[in-house]
């Protein structure tokens, strides 16, 4: 499907604000097989396709995609990964914190976190990094607004893509075990002896990151490809920059080899999320 509306939207690779003489195009147009019937075109790039050649960037004058996501991946992953671990860190004890607090009678916990999650989950992502630069890079002076060279420079990209999964996990978290906490099961652990961590712990939380898991694996997939606007935002020399250029510029290949990625880490990452739930419901086990 994407190979075949590339095709259809308006403009080409080729097109600049001065036109290309005819002789020049035919021959670029050529050597990228666009002047081939559409059916002939998709057969030839699924044969290379399936020969791990995923072809070469219009934009970057040639240089095969292969080597474009070898080279920036690893950038958007390490962004990705540390902004998911951050996310269930922070999400999962704010979640279960605030429906302990709203199950106990005491409510003001419960209502902050449930503010900071609806805004977080409104707030635009390039929003909230414009805000964290403000804050962190110009009135305090803390942190560098931008680039990726060492630690330091981590944490504003970070925070900002993590912002919106932490708010979402924090919600399914605290609406899940608010339910969980109601079952006579919960009663009779509290009946046991067992003290409020314990029973939040062992009993609330294993019971209540199904809905988590459920969304974790587009989430992963998501993140781990990278924000295309965090990288923009703080020059991340990751592989959201060539997506967004290659968007922009219709480089067919780089955008056709984004969306196969992309691809890949989503049928893995819910491949491992239908094996995880063996491991957080015996149920799922038995059948």
């Amino acid at each position: 499907m994407t190979f075949v509306l590339l095709r259809f939207l308006p403009g080409g690779p080729f097109d600049e604000e001065q036109e290309l003489p005819e002789f020049v195009r035919n021959q670029l147009e050529a050597s990228y097989q666009i002047d081939q019937p559409l059916a002939i075109q998709y057969i030839s790039y699924v044969k290379k396709v399936l020969r791990g050649d995923f072809g070469e960037s219009i934009a970057a004058l040639g240089e095969p995609v292969y080597k474009i996501i070898q080279d920036h991946l690893p950038t958007s992953m390490l962004l990705g990964g540390l902004a998911l671990v951050l996310a269930f860190l922070i999400g999962l004890p704010i979640g279960l914190t605030a429906a302990y607090s709203n199950n106990s009678g005491r409510g003001l916990w419960d209502r902050c976190v449930m503010f900071f999650s609806t805004c977080a989950v409104a707030l635009p992502s390039f929003l909230a990094a414009s805000l964290l630069v403000m804050i962190f890079s110009f009135y305090l002076d803390l942190l560098p607004p931008a680039l990726w060279l060492g630690p330091k420079y981590y944490v504003l990209p970070v925070l900002a893509l993590s912002l919106r999964p932490t708010a979402l996990v924090a919600r399914l978290i605290r609406s899940n075990a608010l339910e969980v906490m109601a079952t006579d099961f919960i009663r009779t652990a509290y009946a046991k002896g067992l003290s409020s961590v314990a029973v939040l712990l062992r009993h609330v939380l294993r019971n209540s990151f199904l809905p988590v898991l459920t969304i974790s694996g587009p989430l992963v997939a998501g993140i781990l490809t990278g924000s295309f606007v965090i990288e923009l935002i703080f020059a991340i020399p990751g592989i959201g920059k060539y997506f967004v250029e290659s968007v922009v510029n219709r480089d067919y290949p780089m955008i056709l080899g984004m969306t196969l990625l992309y691809s890949v880490f989503l049928v893995t990452a819910n491949l491992i999320v239908d094996l995880l739930y063996g491991v957080f419901d015996p149920r799922v086990r038995a059948g």
